[in-house]
């Protein structure tokens, strides 16, 4: 368990502070680490809004926050807990595309060196990836790196053609 690190659609955030609940990612993180791993993840700035920061009471299932604040929370928790092996389970269904582009780049210097799997339905996520499965009905139908398998005309570039075109309506 300490070499993975999940972040997921639904982030298990429990009844105590912001600080508390990153700690379970690296139980003595100081708070200039937290800080560090809020602003990696694109929410230090909307914490320090909160009455008393990094100590401000969040209910259970991260009541009162978005979901990609809660989801943010998650990926400051991976910051914190620097795990070999990262699982992104649909992690950033709840982001507009200015929170996915500000985070986009950090992600690049955290995927590096490490072993990702992720589960994904936005074009973006799966580009950071080198190389890419397509499943169906739990048995792989198409891999390969995304961008050649974007050229192809399979199941990715088929599926993806239909997210953008779903996009635009």
């Amino acid at each position: 368990r300490q070499n993975i690190g999940i972040v997921s659609q639904e982030v298990l955030l429990f009844a105590g502070t912001i600080k508390e609940n990153l700690l379970l990612g690296k139980p003595k993180a100081s708070d200039a680490e937290i800080n560090s791993a809020l602003g990696q993840a694109g929410i230090l700035d909307h914490i320090n809004t909160l009455p008393e920061g990094i100590n401000t009471s969040i209910g259970n299932f991260g009541s009162g926050l978005s979901g990609g604040q809660k989801q943010r929370l998650a990926i400051a928790r991976i910051y914190l807990k620097d795990p070999k092996i990262l699982i992104f389970d649909e992690d950033r269904s709840a982001w507009d595309s200015e929170t996915e582009e500000q985070i986009q780049i950090e992600w690049q210097g955290v995927l590096k060196g490490r072993t990702a799997i992720v589960i994904a339905h936005r074009l973006s996520s799966v580009l950071l990836c080198d190389k890419a499965y397509i499943m169906d009905r739990g048995k792989i139908i198409q891999s390969g790196e995304p961008n050649d398998l974007m050229a192809d005309s399979g199941a990715f570039s088929h599926l993806f053609a239909i997210k953008e075109a779903e996009a635009v309506v």
